[in-house]
């Protein structure tokens, strides 16, 4: 679960926060995690997006994802 404050500006965003990582048989870890994209529109009705992000906690090594997707509007 991620509480991050962000900024967007047209297609741009950005957010950053604390984190809160639960496994099903431990104990909830505290960490940071932010994420920043963009997003495009490739025709009226379909935008395609891409996104980085990351995510650290103390007793694990530094999480990165990179996502890439598109939306359809109805």
């Amino acid at each position: 679960m991620d509480a991050g404050i962000g900024y967007e500006a047209g297609s741009f965003y950005i957010q950053a926060g604390p984190s809160w990582l639960m496994p099903d048989n431990g104990e909830t870890e505290v960490g940071f995690s932010a994420k920043t994209g963009a997003s495009a529109p490739l025709s009226e009705s379909i935008d395609l997006y891409g996104e980085v992000s990351f995510a650290k906690y103390e007793n694990i090594d530094a999480g990165y994802g990179l996502k890439l997707g598109g939306k359809v509007k109805f």
